[in-house]
C-alpha cells in the first residue's frame, strides 16, 4: 500500500482513530489542548469550516501523522492547530501537501520545544517564548492606574498608529483588530496625550482568553496594563489566560510574574513560505 495523505470529513471512517492517536501526543505540538473534549472540539471546527483540513498520513496502512490546519485564502496565511506525529517523512508529507496546494501562502507550524526536523530544513524561526498561565485564584493585581484606559472604537487610532509601530511583524495588525474588534479587550497606557503602552487579549473563546502582545517601555507601564486587563477579563467571565511571553529578562516576563503567572513551558514557531 503506498505512502498516502488523506483529507478527513466528519463522516470519515478515520476520524476516530486520527483524534485519538493525536491525543496520545497532545503534548507534542501547539496549540495545547488541555482536554480530549478541547481537542475534539478544534477537530470538529476544521471538519465543518469551509478552507481548513485535517489530514491524516499513512505508510503502508499505518496512521502516522494527523495535520489540523487553519487556512485563510484571503490573506495567504495557513497555520498548524496541532500536527501530530514523531515520524520527519510525516512532516515531510504534510509540508510538501502544503507546498503544492497554497502557492504563495506563508505557513506557522508551533512546537513547544525546536523541533528537528523544520530546524533541518532551515525554516525560520519567528518566536521564541515562555508559555504562562494565570487562573483568577493566583491573580495579583497591583494598585490601580489612571493611566491604562480601554481602547474603543472612538479612541481605536491612537492605539493602531501605536500598535503598528511598535509590533511591525505581527499578524494582528491595528487594521485587522478594527475588524475584529468584538474578539479583543485592548488596554493602552498613555502620557501626555499620547500612547506609551498597550495590551491585547483575545477574548473570543472564552472561558479561555490569550494575550497576543504587551508592548511598553517600563516595568510599571508593564504591570499597570497587566493588571488592568486581567481585573477585566477574569471580571468577562476568564477562567484561564494564556500569554506567550518573550523570554525571562524582559519587561512582559516580568509583569506576567508579578501578576503571577505560572511558567507552563516554551513555544516554539517556525515559518514557511509555500513555493
Amino acid at each position: 500500500m503506498p505512502n498516502q495523505i488523506t483529507e478527513l470529513s466528519p463522516t470519515s471512517p478515520g476520524l476516530e482513530a486520527a483524534i485519538a492517536f493525536s491525543w496520545a501526543l497532545h503534548d507534542t505540538s501547539y496549540p495545547l489542548y488541555e482536554t480530549e473534549s478541547a481537542m475534539r472540539d478544534r477537530f470538529a471546527r476544521a471538519l465543518t469550516h469551509t478552507d481548513d483540513k485535517v489530514l491524516t498520513y499513512r505508510e503502508n496502512g499505518a496512521l502516522l501523522g494527523v495535520l489540523i490546519f487553519d487556512v485563510t485564502p484571503s490573506e495567504r496565511y495557513s497555520q498548524s492547530c496541532g500536527v501530530y506525529t514523531r515520524s520527519d517523512s510525516a512532516l515531510a508529507a504534510f509540508l510538501e501537501y502544503v507546498n503544492a496546494n497554497y502557492a504563495g501562502f506563508e505557513t506557522y507550524w508551533g512546537f513547544p520545544r525546536d523541533n528537528a526536523f523544520f530546524g533541518a530544513i532551515g525554516a525560520e524561526i519567528i518566536e521564541r517564548t515562555v508559555r504562562m498561565t494565570l487562573v483568577p485564584a493566583d491573580f495579583i493585581a497591583t494598585p490601580p492606574n489612571d493611566r491604562a484606559i480601554d481602547v474603543t472604537r472612538e479612541n481605536f487610532d491612537a492605539f493602531a498608529a501605536f500598535h503598528d509601530a511598535r509590533n511591525t511583524d505581527m499578524y494582528w495588525t491595528g487594521e485587522r483588530l478594527r475588524e475584529t474588534f468584538d474578539d479583543w479587550k485592548i488596554y493602552v497606557s498613555r502620557s501626555s496625550e499620547h500612547v506609551k503602552g498597550c495590551v491585547l487579549v483575545n477574548v473570543q473563546h472564552l472561558p479561555e482568553a490569550e494575550i497576543y502582545a504587551l508592548t511598553c517601555d517600563t516595568s510599571d507601564e508593564a504591570d499597570a496594563l497587566m493588571s488592568r486587563a486581567m481585573t477585566e477579563v477574569f471580571a468577562l467571565g476568564a477562567q484561564s489566560v494564556l500569554f506567550l511571553a518573550d523570554e525571562e529578562g524582559s519587561a512582559e516576563y516580568a509583569a506576567a510574574v508579578n501578576a503571577g503567572f505560572r511558567e507552563r513551558g516554551r513555544y516554539v514557531c517556525y515559518r514557511t513560505v509555500c513555493g
